[in-house]
């Protein structure tokens, strides 16, 4: 509150307890007080509507069930006024000292705030406690302007509370109601008492006519005005004979002329007393003041009227103080109905509304604005007092626009004052709308959340008064309290929501046992659970054993009490029989108790859920874990657990057997005593390689390794794979690592003798091969040996028959002996390529070239085609990555499916007429194929396969030719797949065969060593 603030209001606690300033105290508190009690007849007086409406208020605005006005005597309190009080102490209407709170802020005159009056050492002695339930407390003094406090203004709330600075203020504000209360009831006794005397002695009034400070007037029986005193006609500005003769009714307000000339001329038809309130022009400033015009009529000896003797007292000061407490007790009102309507209702806006209404009637705050967060903006929930198309402009302003915007964003509230006078961009949207003075207040959270804004304006005032500020921003405190509470609400249907979502998908069933009636509420799958299609009308805890088989009662019974006596609650599976068909089935039942305010156990509630899926599981579980016990047993096979995060390596008695050792004896291994003491040298490195890999890359873990395995005398070197993965968390995580490890000694040796004997059988190929192609290469060769004789004999006879003259002779000799040269070279390496092809060793893969291995085959395995008229094509793609292949093995398959290619053409069945079906022709290309692989075909005109033997053509002793063995094929694909490619055959759609088979493309960075 600012300066000007504090002085206006207290200047108005002057004014409204003005009537009080003539009951002044003796010098001892105590006697001062009583003696004001006395003189003020407040002690034992009836109970009175205006103190019982002010109680009323404070019970509804501070939602407390108590509210007392007590006044403290001599040897009780009294109360001037109590709500709620329960009997007999609402109709005694007061209690000895001992039972006071009250007391201490009468003898202290401050106020007194307890949160929880049976923990508070001020007062937990007090037997009010105990008796009247009092547990939360707040008062504040009611105090005379001497200073004199005479008792206090109560709050009382049964349950322990925090009170609030808000509160106290807010109790404060109505203990000044109940002071100007008390002070107009004074003043009217004093006006009573002077109406009392003016009758008792009409001499002493005329005396003191002329010199009364109040204005004073007489009338005949008919109401016209015989005499009016100077201070009368001073006041009016008008000569008292004049005043006498005109209508005196010119000199009031026009607004209260009406209802004071019925009202005097009511009083005068019947003779009653006349008194009224109005405003009288003041002729001195020109202003109106309010006026308390009080007439008594004196009468004769018959009864009749003589005359009438009226007083005219102004009370501006009273009636502006009143009006200031109307407005007060009117914003109160507003705020209690408010506070009430936004509580109860689900739509705030619908609540704000009335309020905008009565606020643009009543203050002349015509002008408001409800905004909400919505997304980014603000969006408008309801408003009062601007036209459709303001409303539209204003409808979703963003944070930092306008006011309101402002306001959201910074989270200040923001009171502009002459705003037609401003030229701030922010404030033009509302200068648009005329406004003179306004307020926007943010609504926010305890916690700082913001939910919106809430705007006021008036178009009629320039500035706001202290009070109406303060009330504003306490409608706005309460609105974001209801905007929390509706989005705590709503987060709370949702969490409802997704709680009933959550227990409906894990199939469990609520249930809530009371244990002084034995009833149980439950959700609607639970009788489900039981056998039942529909719902029971009860159900029961014996209802619920009556299901259990007899074997699980006792074992369920002390679950039962176990959640009965411990916090922790109890959890118990059991079986039940189902109704009707009695199926047998588990069921996981959790109970946890709840007390109630007074402490005592009054509920158990608690889950349950089918768990017969889990059990059937679990006793699977168990006997997959026995057979796999029993295979790991009879098999070898050992297992390991391994934390790469700890280095914790578990072993199973399996694996410790592989190594040679005792669990007991030889204890834990690490990772690092494994790598040290057992496994190979040379392996030592491949093993951390890969567990790095996989640790890194999350695939799994997977190598072959030596081992020297602990046996009597020594070791022995044994061979070994070891494969694992890791483990996911909870959270995702990967965790432990789990494996198996298996001796492959045995097998190793098998396959190394299997290697072995596909050598012999590769070389044995070859040589058969070769054999078959013997005929072919005999003419191939013949044709260079031919030509080589040939040019070597014309060489020599050229030499013998006459000397060599001029350089054209030896030009021809020389190119006859270059002709044989070139023929030479041509059969050596027809011969170097058969002996290369038929030449025994170990495979031994790198990267080759893929052009050049089947340009090499090629001219091997095309021997004597174009003898027979075949058309040979050989299509490679540009760039064709390198493979990663055995030369040797890659050129015989090669070989075997060009030559078999030739042999399905040379057999092709012809045409009636003995020409051929079409020309016969052979295809080979070589293309890339899908990411890291290169695919190469062979492709024949022949007969094509038939479906039987399509579907076993690469078994091994199936073939098409009558002399043939049938290992060709297989053994292709066997060298193919070890490469880890594919080979397959397909029809031609041209008719025929096509042989297709894929290889490993090298990297693209890779080279030949």
């Amino acid at each position: 509150m600012n300066a000007d603030g504090a002085a206006k209001d207290r200047t108005k606690r002057a004014g409204v307890l003005e009537a009080l300033s003539s009951h002044r105290q003796p010098a001892g508190s105590a006697e001062r007080r009583y003696a004001a009690l006395r003189s003020m007849g407040l002690l034992d007086a009836p109970a009175e509507e205006r103190f019982d409406r002010l109680t009323r208020l404070v019970c509804r605005l501070m939602r407390a069930p108590v509210s007392l006005i007590s006044l403290l005597g001599a040897e009780r309190q009294f109360f001037l006024s109590a709500q709620g009080l329960p009997g007999p102490w609402a109709g005694l209407r007061q209690t000895s000292l001992a039972y006071s709170f009250c007391r201490t802020v009468v003898e202290t005159g401050l106020p007194l705030a307890v949160d929880d009056a049976r923990e508070d050492p001020r007062v937990c002695g007090n037997p009010a406690v105990a008796e009247l339930g009092i547990v939360a407390y707040l008062a504040v003094p009611l105090t005379l302007p001497d200073g004199c406090v005479i008792g206090a203004l109560c709050a009382i709330d049964r349950e322990r509370r925090g009170w609030t600075a808000e509160d106290e203020q807010a109790l404060r504000e109505l203990a000044d109601v109940v002071m100007s209360e008390i002070a107009a009831g004074l003043r009217q006794r004093e006006l009573q008492a002077a109406a009392a005397a003016l009758r008792e002695s009409e001499v002493r009034y005329r005396a003191l006519f002329e010199v009364s400070p109040q204005m004073v007037w007489v009338a005949d029986p008919a109401g016209k005005f015989t005499q009016v005193n100077q201070h009368y006609a001073d006041f009016v500005g008008v000569p008292a004979a004049q005043l006498r003769d005109e209508d005196w009714l010119v000199h009031l307000h026009s607004q209260d002329r009406e209802q004071v000339r019925t009202a005097w001329s009511s009083a005068v038809v019947s003779g009653r007393e006349y008194q009224t309130e109005a405003r009288v022009r003041c002729a001195a400033d020109g202003s109106y003041r309010w006026v308390l015009c009080k007439a008594v009529p004196q009468h004769a000896a018959d009864g009749r009227v003589e005359r009438w003797i009226g007083v005219g007292v102004v009370i501006d000061g009273r009636r502006r103080a009143e009006d200031a407490l109307r407005r007060r007790l009117r914003k109160l009102e507003l705020l209690s109905e408010a506070a009430s309507g936004l509580l109860a209702a689900g739509d705030p806006d619908a609540v704000l509304r009335p309020l905008f209404l009565s606020l643009s009637k009543e203050f002349g705050l015509d002008v408001s604005f409800s905004y909400v967060v919505d997304g980014d903006r603000l969006r408008l929930a309801s408003c009062f007092g601007i036209s459709g198309a303001a409303r539209a402009r204003l409808a979703r302003p963003a944070f930092g626009e306008a006011v309101c915007g402002t306001v959201a964003q910074t989270h200040q509230a923001m009171y502009v004052t002459d705003v037609q006078a401003s030229d701030e961009p922010e404030l033009r949207p509302i200068k648009r709308l005329g406004i003179r003075t306004y307020i926007c207040l943010p609504l926010v959270a305890s916690e700082g959340r913001l939910f919106g804004t809430l705007s006021f304006g008036s178009r009629q005032q320039d500035r706001l008064s202290e009070g109406d500020l303060t009330f504003l921003r306490t409608v706005a405190q309460y609105l974001a309290v209801v905007r929390d509470r509706q989005c705590t609400i709503e987060a709370l249907r949702a969490s409802e929501a997704r709680l009933h979502l959550a227990l409906e998908a894990g199939r469990l069933a609520f249930w809530e046992l009371d244990l002084a009636t034995g009833t149980v509420l439950r959700a609607a799958y639970h009788d489900q659970l039981f056998g039942y299609s529909s719902p029971l009308p009860a159900w029961s805890y014996q209802a619920f054993m009556d299901h259990v088989v007899p074997e699980d009662r006792a074992e369920v019974n002390r679950a039962y009490q176990t959640a009965l006596e411990s916090e922790a609650g109890a959890a118990v599976e059991c079986r039940i029989r189902l109704a009707g068909d009695g199926e047998l089935r588990w069921l996981e039942v959790h109970g946890q108790r709840l007390r109630a305010p007074d402490g005592q156990v009054t509920r158990l509630i608690g889950v349950l859920r089918d768990v017969t899926g889990r059990k059937q599981t679990e006793a699977a579980l168990r006997a997959s874990e026995a057979r796999l016990r029993l295979a790991q047993e009879v098999t070898g096979l050992g297992t390991w657990e391994w934390d790469p995060e700890t280095g914790e390596n578990l072993w199973t008695p399996e694996q410790y057997a592989l190594f040679g050792l005792d669990p007991v004896r030889d204890g834990p291994v690490s990772f690092g005593r494994l790598l040290a003491e057992f496994l190979h040298p040379d392996d030592r490195d491949k093993v951390e390689c890969a567990l790095r890999e996989a640790i890194a890359t999350g695939r799994t873990f997977e190598s072959v390794v030596r081992a020297r395995r602990r046996v009597e005398g020594g070791r022995e070197t044994r061979w070994f794979i070891s494969r694992g993965s890791r483990v996911r968390r909870a959270d995702g995580s990967p965790g432990r690592m789990l494996g198996v490890t298996m001796d492959i000694t045995e097998r190793q040796a098998m396959e190394a003798r299997l290697q072995e004997l596909q050598a012999e059988l590769l070389h044995v190929s070859r040589l058969s091969a070769a054999g078959e192609m013997a005929s072919a290469l005999a003419h191939e060769l013949n044709q260079p040996l031919t030509a080589i004789t040939s040019a070597t004999e014309a060489a020599r006879e050229m030499l013998d028959s006459t000397p060599l003259n001029g350089a054209a002779e030896v030009a021809d000799v020389r190119e006859a002996m270059d002709l044989a040269v070139e023929q030479a070279l041509r059969a050596g390496q027809i011969v170097w390529r058969l002996r290369d092809f038929i030449t025994r060793g170990e495979a031994d893969k790198r990267l080759e070239e893929l052009p050049r291995l089947i340009e090499e085959a090629s001219a091997l395995a095309l021997t004597g085609a174009q003898e027979h008229g075949v058309q040979v094509a050989i299509h490679l793609a540009p760039r064709l990555p390198f493979v990663i292949a055995d030369r040797i093995q890659i050129q015989q398959v090669l070989v075997n499916l060009i030559r078999n290619a030739l042999e399905a053409i040379e057999n092709a069945a012809s045409t009636v007429d003995g020409a051929p079906s079409q020309s016969p022709k052979l295809v080979v290309t070589a293309a890339p194929a899908g990411p890291g692989m290169v695919e190469v075909t062979v492709a024949d005109t022949g007969p094509g396969l038939t479906s039987e033997i399509a579907e076993r053509l690469f078994e091994p002793f199936v073939t098409t030719k009558s002399n043939g063995m049938g290992m060709g094929l297989s053994i292709c694909r066997s060298i193919v797949e070890g490469h880890g490619g594919r080979l397959w055959a397909e029809p031609n759609p041209g008719g025929g065969t096509v042989f297709r088979f894929t290889l490993p493309a090298a990297s693209a960075d890779a080279s030949v060593s």
